[in-house]
């Protein structure tokens, strides 16, 4: 019996089939995965900033992206973002009271993305502590402004989850397009020698959307567990655990994760570095 030879790894067939997904249906044929990150908060202010998302095959993304548009369709909604959903603006204004509607779409949401996702990841930076480190340490020249560093730390926990697998072709990354700090993520992606980030418009992606949708339950709940509003388990928001049921990898960078990180990679004190009169370039 012949043998059946492994179809050739093409890296602009896999990028073409996750920015084009309404075309793709038919030239799938293998197990190619892509993740979509979106990011939450701002990193002037606020409590925190969270970069968050999913990773799939590009065929699941496929049935995914139909799924999804029908029931935005069927809700006369043209693309989900989480800040207008959760105050009743924008195009959910007119929802604003039906609380059974609004359920039950975010419901459907949260099925059709249970569906699809292989894995979800997450993290999140602590404003405060993260410039409490970068006063100390050359943090965002090392590590990234907190965008960057937690989109580096989402490219990192994929690969690791890539590798575990046995996946041998490289993941594709999508972000989020013109978030502050994206070349910053770029930047620190490519030194480190991983998949560098495709920046797309989340108009256009329901798996960007969904991204986003994780991305803002976590950067409420962190909130809430800073403000006090959330003191455990029972006050977290059924969707954020619902999302939760999915296999994940969720974290916040701690000051202390920062410390020992910086310690870790022998980051030197701004202030020997300004005794000595250095510049440091990494």
């Amino acid at each position: 019996m012949p043998r059946t030879r492994k179809r050739e790894y093409l890296p602009l067939e896999h990028l073409a089939l996750s920015i084009f997904l309404d075309n793709a249906q038919d030239r799938c044929p293998m197990a190619m995965f892509t993740a979509y990150f979106d990011d939450s908060g701002s990193p002037d202010q606020g409590v925190c900033l969270t970069v968050a998302g999913y990773v799939s095959t590009v065929e699941k993304w496929i049935r995914f992206e139909k799924e999804w548009r029908a029931i935005l369709y069927e809700n006369d909604i043209e693309y989900f973002h989480m800040k207008e959903y959760a105050h009743s603006v924008g195009q959910f204004k007119k929802w604003k009271g039906k609380e059974g509607k609004r359920k039950i779409f975010l419901k459907r949401l949260v099925a059709c993305v249970k569906k699809t996702a292989h894995k979800s990841f997450s993290s999140a930076a602590l404003l405060k502590e993260y410039n409490e480190m970068d006063a100390l340490y050359p943090l965002h020249e090392a590590a990234g402004y907190p965008f960057a560093m937690c989109g580096r730390s989402c490219a990192a926990k994929i690969n690791r989850w890539r590798q575990r697998n046995n996946i041998a072709e490289p993941i594709e990354l999508i972000f989020e397009s013109g978030t502050k700090h994206a070349a910053d993520l770029f930047r620190v992606l490519k030194r480190d020698g991983l998949p560098l980030p495709i920046f797309k418009d989340k108009k256009e992606f329901g798996a960007l959307q969904a991204a986003d949708f994780v991305a803002w339950e976590h950067t409420k709940a962190l909130t809430g567990l800073h403000l006090g509003t959330i003191k455990g388990l029972k006050d977290i928001r059924k969707s954020l655990a619902a999302l939760n049921s999915i296999p994940n990898d969720w974290g916040v960078q701690t000051r202390n994760d920062l410390e020992v990180s910086c310690q870790m990679i022998g980051l030197p004190l701004r202030s020997t570095l300004s005794q000595a009169g250095m510049v440091i370039d990494l």
